[in-house]
């Protein structure tokens, strides 16, 4: 798993990776990093904030009243509570739009351990993040 939290102005203020010890299927996964951010964010004071993620389906799940008892309902009610709690948004937004968080997923499936910097991302990934910096159409 991959997290990026980023100030208003698109300047990486966390990042981090977490390996899975269990197998979890892609969607309990990408709720899993969105209760990982929230919880980052709230650690660290980092409020009021905003969260986006790129999978559409999980975030209308957050989004709507409904309640789900498959294995992601127990992550998403978790996710519901604190960000009712710290008054913190969460709203898709397109993978292309934050191909970082992506890649720092990826980086995190390689690694044996879990991993956080603050301020800054794995080297390797800083092209991918200049990537993101440009206004959408690249230029």
């Amino acid at each position: 798993m991959g997290v990026i939290i980023r100030g208003s102005n698109g300047h990486v203020l966390i990042s981090s990776t977490q390996k899975f010890t269990d197998c979890f299927s892609p969607s309990v996964a990408e709720a899993a990093a969105i209760l990982r951010g929230l919880q980052s964010v709230i650690n660290c004071g980092l409020l009021p904030t905003m969260l986006e993620n790129d999978a559409k389906w999980v975030v209308c799940l957050i989004n709507s009243d409904s309640q789900s008892r498959a294995d992601i309902g127990v992550v998403v009610s978790d996710i519901v509570a604190l960000s009712r709690q710290f008054n913190i948004s969460i709203s898709f937004a397109p993978r292309a739009t934050n191909m970082t968080a992506h890649a720092l997923a990826k980086f995190g499936l390689k690694s044996m351990d879990n991993h956080v910097w603050f301020e800054e991302i794995p080297p390797c990934l800083m092209s991918v993040l200049l990537v993101d910096s440009l206004p959408l159409g690249g230029s």
